[in-house]
């Protein structure tokens, strides 16, 4: 879906190698492994706040990148099997997933949960309540040395082959609300604060 709107607003052909599931690890694997063949103009590398931070657990070192290689080429292989190809395995993923949405979304209405914010003067209701899951993830010095050697070297790919690269960061929801809303004397999310991987990037 990204590939297809990208390429209607710029009218250029776009590919996109992304998979769920994906760490930053793999992503700089798929730009070492491709870029030679497919020789992009620009490449968009797209890291987002909430789980692709938790992933940078370890330094780029030659044994865990070599590790990560692994990891992703035994889930790409088992995308392809039969099992995760089957109808009926499918559809009792989807099934699970979508009872527990409405099982979530049921509690959120009937339920004013700590993990909440609304925007001021506004009181409680299942309209005005933004809810949030996840909490940033906090960056050691490990981790953001991590990103710091994942995009040089992500960014030497792309010079080696005349390709811009653009990185964008999408930032996970409290960061984007944090400041506009006002949270309840009990909730865990007034202690919360931002993990700083933006400006890592």
């Amino acid at each position: 879906m990204v590939a297809r709107r990208i390429n209607d607003l710029i009218d250029e052909h776009v590919i996109n190698f992304g998979m769920s599931g994906f760490s930053p690890y793999h992503e700089l694997s798929v730009l070492e492994k491709y870029t030679d063949e497919v020789q992009p103009e620009t490449i968009v590398w797209f890291l987002y706040g909430g789980n692709d931070a938790p992933a940078l657990g370890q330094s780029l070192d030659e044994a865990s990148y070599a590790a990560h290689l692994d990891a992703w080429q035994g889930e790409v292989a088992g995308r392809h099997s039969f099992s995760r190809r089957s109808f009926a395995q499918n559809f009792k993923i989807f099934s699970a997933a979508w009872t527990t949405l409405i099982a979530r979304q049921w509690s959120n209405a009937h339920a004013p949960v700590p993990r909440y914010g609304v925007y001021p003067g506004d009181a409680w209701s299942p309209e005005t309540a933004v809810y949030f899951e996840m909490a940033p993830a906090q960056l050691d010095a490990v981790a953001e040395t991590a990103m710091e050697q994942l995009i040089v070297q992500g960014k030497s790919v792309a010079d080696e082959q005349g390709s811009r690269m653009l990185i964008v960061y999408i930032p996970i929801k409290f960061d984007v609300y944090k400041d506009a809303l006002e949270f309840p004397d009990n909730s865990p999310v007034r202690t919360w604060r931002s993990s700083g991987f933006n400006q890592t990037i």
